[in-house]
Parts: C-alpha cells; structure tokens; sequence
C-alpha cells in the first residue's frame, strides 16, 4: 500500500461521517436525503463537473447533518451552498453565488447561499479536506488494468451508493473496494486475490458486510434515477 493510500486510510478514520445520524433528526428521514443527493447529481452532470467534486458535496452535507439541525425545506438549499463549496474546493473554473441562485430557478438567491455556506464552513470548522470514496477510487485503478468500460461500471456503482444513507456506515476505503467488486463479477472476472488485496488492503471477507448491502441496492427500486439516466448517456455518446 503506497503512501498517498496510507495517509487517505489514516484520514477517513480520523474525520468519518458518524452512520445512523439522521435518526437524531426527527424531521429528517433517509428518503429525503436520497431525493437531495439524486437532484445534485442531476446539476452535476449538467454543469460537467469534475467527480470529485460531487463526492465532496454529499460529504460536506453529511457532515454538517451529523451536527446541526436543518428544517426538510431548506435541504434543497444545503446542498447548493455545499455544491458550491465543493465547486470552489475542486473545479477550475470560476464559480459565483448567483450562478447557483439560477440553478434552483432563483428559489434561493445569493445571500441566501452565502449565508448558508458561512454556516456550514462554521459548523464543520473550515475542515472539508477529507477522503472520498472518489480519492481510493483514484489510488485503487492506478493499479488495476481496467478498460475505460470497466471504470465507467465502477464509477457508476460508487455514485449510486452515494445516493444510499445505509452505506454510511461502511468506511470511503471498503465502498470503493466493493464498486470495484462488483465490477469486477459483472463482467465475469475473477474474484478478489493477492493482488487485489495488495491493491485495496481489504481481503474478501473483510467486504462482505458492505457487498451485502450494495447487493440490496441494486435490488431494489427507486424512483431516484439520476445516476442511471446519467451513465446511459455516457454509454450512449461513447464518452468512457
């Protein structure tokens, strides 16, 4: 396990997202975040944005939920103030508040989202540098010889686990592995071995709490199809 792996293993314990936390909400429930989550990433695939900026957003969201209250009406603007943290944090280009006052059709204007996101900065202590599922996703490929279609399949199982509360509980490291997983069986390769284990530092069995879980995603059904309208389209274009 290289240095960069090592030090992103050593963070995600230090700084996790705590699971179960919406149960201390009670206006809060599971569904309403992945209605949240599903939305951003319908903007996030329209603005073209880099990956990982949509991993940072949730987390960000996940974060500051776990230690402040938020009334369900204003989650919409939550996750548009922490987009647009994570825009400032991960993208190039130059991103402004009413650039995403326009994105929620100005149901929120730009002091608003300003305010919002002094609040979340202030709540999480300024503290946003932490792993992603996205970071191992990153460490883990470099290592595999995957084709472009591979890695279009694992990334498109990790997004959908972004959508899920119940992986919460699983740390980024052991999500990324088990995207790879499945991956891996849907296309009927070979299961986990040395090399895999080299590569993620999880064995088999270290997976199987988190592989059950992913199992149940995918089937069961949803009404939030963001991610799948999203990668259909990649197939569609040939754009992986």
């Amino acid at each position: 396990m290289d240095i960069v792996l090592q030090n992103y293993k050593q963070k995600e314990i230090q700084c996790p997202v705590f699971p179960y936390y919406i149960e201390q909400h009670s206006n809060l429930n599971p569904k309403m975040r992945e209605i949240l989550v599903n939305w951003l990433i319908q903007v996030h695939s329209t603005l073209k944005l880099f990956s990982g900026t949509l991993y940072l957003c949730v987390g960000i969201i996940d974060r500051y939920l776990q230690c402040q209250r938020v009334d369900p009406n204003y989650l919409q603007l939550l996750g548009t103030a922490a987009l647009f943290i994570a825009c400032k944090y991960e993208e190039t280009g130059n991103f402004n508040a009413n650039d995403f006052a326009l994105i929620t059709d100005f149901t929120y204007n730009k002091s608003q989202i300003l305010m919002t996101e002094a609040a979340i900065l202030k709540a999480l202590g300024f503290r946003i540098s932490f792993p992603t599922v996205h970071h191992f996703l990153l460490q883990f490929l470099t290592h595999l010889k995957f084709t472009k279609r591979e890695v279009m399949l694992t990334n498109f199982i990790s997004e959908r686990c972004l959508q899920e509360y119940r992986v919460l509980r699983h740390r980024p490291s052991k999500i990324a592995a088990c995207s790879i997983y499945f991956a891996m069986q849907t296309k009927g390769q070979k299961l986990w071995d040395a090399c895999m284990f080299s590569v993620t530092d999880y064995r088999e069995e270290d997976l199987a709490d988190c592989l059950y879980d992913i199992k149940n995603i995918f089937l069961s059904e949803t009404e939030c199809q963001a991610v799948s309208k999203k990668f259909r389209m990649i197939a569609f274009s040939g754009h992986y």
